[in-house]
């Protein structure tokens, strides 16, 4: 007989912040006030102009940032399970899971579209899971290591790409990599859900009580 089983869908808020350019850019998402109320926002807006003067020592310039965009999930899960009566499974979980992207290069001609784009050789740390407490500084860390893993493989992409086309004939109608487009901007207040643990733990113990008396 199969077990009651109650699993909500992730509760999930959503920073999503991106800058192509460079100065301009980062001017204008300084500029937006409301971010300042939210600590996630900040520490994204913060990282995000910082790593805009991204650069490559001895480069030959077309190595240097010219988009980059940072979303973070923020997860939250909780599932119970209850079988003849009783609660047999009860857990919650949490989680901040950022995902960077760089592109290296010019709207031409960039990092993206080629075998291993955004694989890194390297020994830096993997996307690692934010902290979840609001702390500043926590955050930018946390946004400093993916994005430095992002920018390292998005410059070992363009290397790989560029020496890969030099041993093909180009197509004729070659198209850009990336387009340009007017941003929309909209920053809309980030709240969380609440929900009621005891509710829906009794709700999965309804049908467990079933099992139990036929005759209910």
């Amino acid at each position: 007989m199969s077990r009651p089983r109650i699993v909500l869908p992730r509760l999930s808020r959503r920073h999503f912040l991106q800058a192509a350019g460079f100065s301009a850019a980062a001017a204008r998402l300084g500029a937006q006030n409301a971010t300042d109320e939210d600590v996630i926002l900040k520490a994204m807006r913060d990282e995000l102009a910082r790593s805009l003067q991204l650069r490559v020592v001895g480069g030959g310039g077309d190595e240097a940032p010219y988009f980059i965009a940072y979303t973070l999930d923020d997860n939250d899960s909780f599932e119970v399970t209850a079988s003849f009566g009783a609660v047999t499974a009860r857990s919650r979980s949490r989680f901040r899971l950022p995902n960077i992207e760089v592109r290296v290069g010019s709207y031409d001609f960039d990092n993206t579209g080629h075998i291993y784009s955004g694989y890194y050789s390297g020994s830096r740390y993997d996307t690692e899971p934010l902290p979840l407490d609001d702390d500043y500084l926590s955050l930018r860390e946390g946004f400093w290591l993916a994005t430095d893993h992002a920018y390292k493989a998005a410059v070992e992409s363009i290397a790989r790409k560029r020496a890969a086309l030099t041993s093909t004939v180009a197509a004729a109608d070659r198209q850009p990599d990336f387009s340009k487009a007017e941003p929309v901007r909209n920053l809309a207040k980030v709240g969380r859900v609440k929900f009621d643990e005891e509710a829906w733990t009794a709700r999965a113990l309804k049908p467990a009580l079933n099992e139990c008396d036929p005759k209910r």
